[in-house]
């Protein structure tokens, strides 16, 4: 058995963990925020809930399920290419560095530049790996090219231009790992439109906008209704993420081979996540179901 279809044969055992209607409604109808909490244990986080019991931390037991996802999908030995699919967690880390070099003042200690809590620990470069090439100066074994991009860091002034280079760099990373299939091109092709879409709705009219994306004209338009930019943008990552999900169930509907389902899950179970936390952080500050469930269609599965 070759090591896509073993992976894609435990993913798909994986995906009756996802998070349901049911399993949402139980979490937002559940007498306290403990009950709720503990539904957790059903959703592919049992592990990391009871580690986190104690204190309820559900912030720290749904990102710890995720790093363990990402864990998982190491061991099917598929290498570089979880790049393309961390390619946002890697660059939001790695800028995180970067303003904290840039605001760092002669009486500070490099050493304790960012805390563990601000780094997102599913990205591709973990902390410790970041640690290394920014406040060590050297390149960990096997990632090399983290290092160089940190070098070529001081080749640029201002704080702006280190945020693009960041964002370019790490993006042709990501290209040159998926470069060799077709839908790994698509994935990144699908994400580098979408994020550019979320930076240019906040300078660009809608024709400029239409004009840049035609793909997503359905989307421009909708989003064009609300009078907000508030509520524009915030409509947008909605739209931007369901065209996602559709995109990536029909890429992996049938399959037993490629990426397709790994991605696929992956992106859903992040998704999830955000739902879980919403729900968990209404019952937590006190709202009752009618008042959490007025809101349930801003979530999404």
């Amino acid at each position: 058995m070759s090591q896509l279809i073993h992976a894609v044969a435990r993913i798909r055992v994986l995906e009756s963990e996802m998070l349901s209607e049911d399993s949402a409604n139980r979490m937002i109808s559940a007498s306290t925020f403990e009950s709720a909490y503990a539904v957790l244990d059903e959703l592919g986080y049992a592990k990391e809930s009871s580690v986190f019991r104690d204190t309820y931390n559900y912030e720290g037991a749904i990102e710890s399920g995720l790093s363990n996802t990402l864990g998982l999908f190491k061991t099917f030995e598929i290498g570089k290419v979880l790049k393309l699919l961390t390619v946002i967690v890697d660059i939001q880390n790695i800028i995180l560095y970067v303003k904290a070099i840039d605001a760092l003042s002669s009486e500070e200690n490099i050493d304790t530049l960012v805390d563990e809590s601000e780094v997102i620990s599913y990205g591709y470069y973990s902390k410790d790996v970041l640690d290394t090439a920014f406040i060590a100066g050297e390149a960990k074994p096997g990632y090399e090219e983290l290092y160089t991009l940190v070098q070529k860091l001081e080749e640029y002034k201002t704080l702006e231009e280190k945020e693009l280079f960041v964002e370019s760099e790490i993006i042709k990373q990501a290209e040159k790992e998926g470069k060799s299939n077709k839908f790994l091109n698509a994935f990144l092709s699908f994400l580098k439109n979408s994020e550019g879409l979320k930076k240019d709705v906040l300078k660009e009219s809608q024709e400029v906008l239409l004009q840049k994306y035609p793909d997503y004209k359905n989307i421009i338009e909708r989003i064009f209704v609300e009078k907000s930019k508030q509520n524009q943008v915030s409509l947008l990552e909605i739209l931007l993420d369901e065209k996602m999900v559709s995109f990536l169930r029909e890429q992996s509907s049938g399959k037993i081979d490629g990426y397709e389902v790994l991605f696929s899950f992956f992106w859903r179970k992040e998704r999830n996540s955000r739902v879980i936390r919403s729900i968990l952080l209404a019952k937590k500050s006190g709202f009752s179901p009618e008042e959490i469930k007025a809101d349930f269609d801003a979530f999404i599965f």
